[in-house]
Formats: structure tokens, C-alpha cells, sequence
């Protein structure tokens, strides 16, 4: 059941016969770490060839990545948040600003 604005009264944003039982919503992560990732490049004003010699990645990756295609690995993951100064959380948490250098 949805209230008038669309929005599912059943305690969640789906009902079933939505269509949506196909989508992989992991992607929605991915899309917003590959943002939330390009800002912080951006903010400290490095291009994709920099950041990506930086961690260790090549510049295909770290296009993939901003773009919400490919996710990086753990221990990329650490190489990232150690070359930016940042704790690993911080890369996640998406309603940040995006600060520390």
C-alpha cells in the first residue's frame, strides 16, 4: 500500500510487483562512494592520473570506480584512506563534507 506521494506504507521504499526484485542495490553504494571518492580527489586538486599513481591503481580503475562500476578491493580501500589521511569510514560516510588533508 502507498500513501500519495508513492511512498510505501509497509515499512519500506518497495512492495513486491514493484519490478524492482531484479535490481542489485549494492550499485547504489558503489555510485555514491565513487562520488563521494572523486570529490575528495577533486578537493585536493589532483587529477585521475595523479590520484591513481598515489594509491597504486591504474587510471582505467579509478574511472571505473568514480563512475560506480567497479568497486576496489580492501586493501585498496587502506591504500586510499592512508594516502588521503583519512580513517576508512570517513570514505563511506556520504553526508560528510569532505575536509582533512
Amino acid at each position: 500500500m502507498r500513501d500519495g506521494f508513492g511512498v510505501a506504507l509497509n515499512g519500506g521504499p518497495f512492495e513486491p510487483g514493484d519490478g524492482l526484485a531484479h535490481v542489485d542495490f549494492t550499485w547504489i553504494g558503489q555510485t555514491q562512494f565513487g562520488i563521494r571518492l572523486k570529490a575528495i580527489r577533486l578537493e585536493r586538486k589532483l587529477t585521475q592520473k595523479q590520484f591513481a599513481e598515489l594509491v597504486g591503481i591504474s587510471v582505467d580503475f579509478l574511472r571505473l570506480i568514480e563512475r560506480g562500476i567497479n568497486a576496489p578491493s580492501f586493501e585498496v580501500l587502506e591504500r586510499i584512506a592512508g594516502r588521503l589521511r583519512l580513517p576508512v569510514r570517513d570514505l563511506f560516510d556520504f553526508r560528510r563534507g569532505v575536509t582533512r588533508a
